[in-house]
């Protein structure tokens, strides 16, 4: 559990725990809400995901279709001997759920709808809506952090792991979901494949995880309500997909492993 370990987004001191409320040496404080989690992103507006993209995502996730991802990352995470360990970008805590037994999890998201629901499924973890840009946590805190499908601020991920703490990046490699933009699309397109740089970490391994599976007409529309071809295809190549009763598709992650530079 964080309990002492978060900071104030506003004036950057620490945090004390009393009472169900987080309080800062300014007075400034955040109350832990009924499902346990803590906002601290100083928005007011409700940033991220949509309530139905939210449900959406866990419908999907929930049917197993990443369960490799999962266990490739508890694999990599066991190896490198990870004790505290920041999901970025957790959205309804599908992986940090799946990890909680084996490790002390820290989900954050923008999105108040996804904390809010996977604070309900899963009571083990530690949420907070928080922007990745700023991450609410002392220094050094975190032995691993992995970052999936979400956006990647080195700044902040370096300020919050330790010394030689290591970084999973998951991104889409080339072939992912293709048979599903051949059905919405004329022209079907690859990924572009990802190349990161950050120069604060070592690039130390990249790996692949390439399966097929198949998925039923609800899985497709879950899945495309989750991603942004929702918002990016036109009407009436989304209802194409009514169509399709079952189709096999390709799951094609790129994982890149880092480990933090000490300068």
């Amino acid at each position: 559990m964080l309990k002492n370990n978060m900071i104030c987004p506003k004036c950057h001191s620490n945090l004390i725990y009393t009472n169900k409320t987080y309080k800062c040496v300014n007075n400034h404080s955040y109350d832990i809400s009924k499902e346990g989690y803590i906002n601290l992103l100083l928005s007011k507006t409700n940033c991220g995901d949509l309530d139905d993209s939210v449900h959406a995502r866990r419908e999907f996730l929930n049917k197993g279709f990443y369960d490799p991802l999962s266990n490739l990352i508890k694999d990599l995470l066991i190896k490198v001997n990870a004790r505290k360990v920041l999901d970025c970008g957790c959205g309804v805590g599908y992986y940090s759920q799946m990890l909680s037994h084996d490790f002390e999890i820290t989900g954050i998201d923008i999105s108040k709808n996804a904390i809010k629901l996977a604070s309900k499924k899963d009571n083990i973890s530690s949420y907070i809506v928080s922007s990745s840009k700023f991450i609410p946590i002392q220094k050094n805190y975190f032995d691993a952090a992995y970052v999936i499908f979400a956006p990647l601020f080195e700044e902040s991920m370096a300020n919050v792991l330790n010394a030689n703490g290591y970084l999973i990046v998951v991104s889409p490699n080339t072939n992912h979901l293709f048979e599903i933009k051949e059905k919405l699309y004329q022209n079907p397109y690859l990924n572009e494949k990802v190349e990161l740089d950050i120069k604060s970490f070592a690039h130390i391994d990249s790996l692949h995880l390439t399966y097929k599976v198949e998925m039923n007409n609800c899985d497709i529309k879950n899945l495309i309500a989750m991603t942004p071809y929702f918002y990016k295809t036109k009407k009436e190549d989304l209802e194409k997909i009514n169509t399709i009763d079952f189709l096999n598709v390709t799951i094609d992650f790129q994982i890149d492993i880092f480990q933090k530079l000490e300068f």
